[in-house]
C-alpha cells in the first residue's frame, strides 16, 4: 500500500506543478519582474494557490482510490498501522475543505515567512515561477498521502 500511495503521491505532485505553472503565466505573465507584496502579487497568491492544490491532491487522488477500492482493482489495507496519521474526516468533500482550510493557514505563513526574510518588493521572474513550481510540488507532496490515508480507511 505504501508502494500505491507513493505513486499517487508522485502523480499529484507533477499534476499540481503542471496547475501551478498555467496558473502562474495566468496571473503574471511573462513580466521582467513579479511584485511580492499587495492583493494579487505574490505573496497574496499563495493562498488561492494552496487552497486549489489542497483541494486537488485530496479530491482527485481520494476519488480515484475509492472508486478502486469499490471496483476491487485495490485491496483495503488490513494493517491498521499503514493508516496511521491526521484524524481527516470521512467525506471527501469536508477532508477537501479541512485540508484546504489548513494548506491555506499554513502555506500562506510559510510563505510570507520566506518573502519577508527575502527582504524583496519584487522577484525575478524565472525564480518565482521556480519557487511556485516547487510549492505547488511540495504542498501536494505533503497533502497528498494523508488524504490518500483517509480514502483508504473508507
Amino acid at each position: 500500500m505504501q508502494a500505491y500511495i507513493l505513486r499517487e503521491t508522485i502523480i499529484s505532485m507533477v499534476i499540481n506543478s503542471g496547475f501551478s505553472l498555467a496558473f502562474f503565466l495566468l496571473v503574471f505573465g511573462h513580466a521582467s519582474a513579479v511584485p511580492v507584496w499587495g492583493i494579487g502579487a505574490y505573496a497574496f497568491d499563495a493562498l488561492p494557490q494552496s487552497i486549489a492544490i489542497a483541494v486537488m491532491s485530496t479530491l482527485v487522488p481520494g476519488a480515484i482510490t475509492i472508486k478502486r477500492l469499490r471496483s476491487g482493482s485495490i485491496a483495503a489495507p488490513a494493517q491498521v498501522a499503514l493508516l496511521s496519521g491526521p484524524i481527516l474526516p470521512r467525506n471527501i468533500w469536508l477532508r477537501a475543505v479541512v485540508m484546504a482550510m489548513l494548506a491555506a493557514v499554513l502555506g500562506g505563513l510559510f510563505s510570507s515567512t520566506i518573502l519577508l526574510v527575502l527582504g524583496q518588493e519584487s522577484l525575478p521572474w524565472w525564480p518565482a515561477l521556480l519557487g511556485k513550481l516547487a510549492y505547488g510540488a511540495a504542498l501536494a507532496g505533503l497533502v497528498t498521502p494523508p488524504a490518500l490515508r483517509a480514502a483508504l480507511r473508507g
